[in-house]
Formats: C-alpha cells, structure tokens, sequence
C-alpha cells in the first residue's frame, strides 16, 4: 500500500512538470533576466506606475531561496503562501489533497490574505519602500506628462 501511495505522489509531481513545464522554463528565464538585469517587469508598474499585489514576490522568492527568511518578508510576505499553494497544485492528483484542493473557502481564504496584505503593504510604506514605489517612467505617467505640455 505505501508503495502505491510513493507511486501517486512521484506520478503527481511528473504530471505537474509535464503540464506546467513551458510556465516553468518562462518563469526561471524571467527570474534570471530580473536578477542578472536587475529588471522591474511588473506590467502594473510598467503602464499605471502603481505596484501590485504581487510586486516583489520574485526577490522575495530568490531571498526565500536564500533562505533569508526576514528578506523574503519585507519583499512580499504573501511569498510564503506560494509553496503551500504550489504544493497542492503539484499533488491535487492525490485524493486527500484533492478534497483541500476542492475547497472553495481555502481560495477564498488565500485570497482574502493577497488583498490584504497588499492593502496593509500599501497603507505601511508605499511610496517609501524599494519595491513599493512609484514608476514614473510608466506609460500612464508619460501620457499625463505630454498632456500637461
């Protein structure tokens, strides 16, 4: 029986990087171009010049990886998250965790968290934080800049 259950996860884990490889391969890609370039590409700050919910999560994850746990935090806390969820995405073939994976208020629940800390990151440090900042280079504030002339 524990045999079976050893074969499930390892199937688990082969269907997921056999499905998710392209994202997989494009993310690691992105991750190093940021990195090595030191490259803001978050699309919000890119056109509205306005941070997301999710801006800083890739140097927060490369400080978890790091495993510079206090890093990681001021970066993004919600990166902690991402190892649950990515876990459950990777073994939802598995039938117990498939009934978690199911669960409607577990997402609900996640993404209450999301927003919230993106509002209490927001209220805390924008824009005096290094990745909580204002782009004035974006679009939006380009198109505000020509119409003012």
């Amino acid at each position: 029986m524990k045999s079976f259950q050893h074969n499930q996860y390892i199937i688990s884990i082969l269907n997921f990087l056999k499905y998710y490889s392209i994202p997989i391969i494009l993310l690691v890609i992105y991750s190093i171009f940021a990195v090595y370039f030191k490259f803001d590409g978050c699309i919000s700050k890119l056109i509205f010049g306005l941070p997301c919910p999710g801006c800083g999560l890739s140097r927060a994850g490369i400080s978890l990886l790091m495993l510079d746990f206090s890093k990681a935090w001021h970066y993004n806390p919600i990166i902690f998250l991402i190892p649950f969820m990515l876990l459950l995405l990777i073994f939802k073939d598995v039938e117990w965790v498939n009934k978690i994976f199911k669960k409607k208020i577990l997402w609900i629940i996640i993404l209450i968290l999301i927003i919230s800390c993106y509002i209490v990151r927001m209220i805390m440090y924008f824009p005096n934080h290094d990745v909580l900042c204002l782009n004035y280079n974006s679009l939006l504030f380009k198109i505000f800049n020509i119409s003012k002339t």
